[in-house]
């Protein structure tokens, strides 16, 4: 009976003991960090850059508007909610997309125009209908 109480114990001690780190885990942020937009917007202008052929010049100057973008999107996400800021994100995303129009050849507008406005993630499935 004792050795069958000893096993028990045993086993019970090697299942709180693998178990442990799972308990311990931290839970994942459910918005990113700052830095991880800042990310957004350079994995962005990278995808940007090579699928339009953008020079050194042209990619100084839609950095500022990207990052501007990725800013304003996230202090309209801190202080509104709804379709009143979802309306908000979308006039934000269009007044940037002209911008960067407004720098761009009329060949990478073309090319623009062909890239998906939105890609797969929480909120999209792929590309947004025009």
């Amino acid at each position: 009976m004792k050795t069958l109480r000893n096993r028990f114990l045993i086993v019970a001690g090697a299942v709180l003991l693998a178990t442990s780190p799972l308990v311990r885990a931290e839970p994942k942020p459910e918005r990113p960090e700052p830095g991880a937009r800042g990310e957004m917007a350079q994995q962005r202008l990278k995808m940007m850059a090579e699928h339009l052929q953008l020079t050194p010049e042209q990619i100084e100057q839609i950095k500022p508007i990207l990052r501007g973008e990725m800013e304003s999107m996230r202090a309209l996400r801190d202080e509104s909610e709804g379709k009143d800021r979802r309306e908000k994100m979308r006039e934000i995303r269009e007044k940037g997309r002209a911008q960067i129009e407004a720098i761009l050849t009329p060949e990478q507008k073309a090319k623009l125009d062909s890239m998906p406005r939105r890609g797969p993630g929480p909120n999209g499935d792929g590309p947004r209908p025009q």
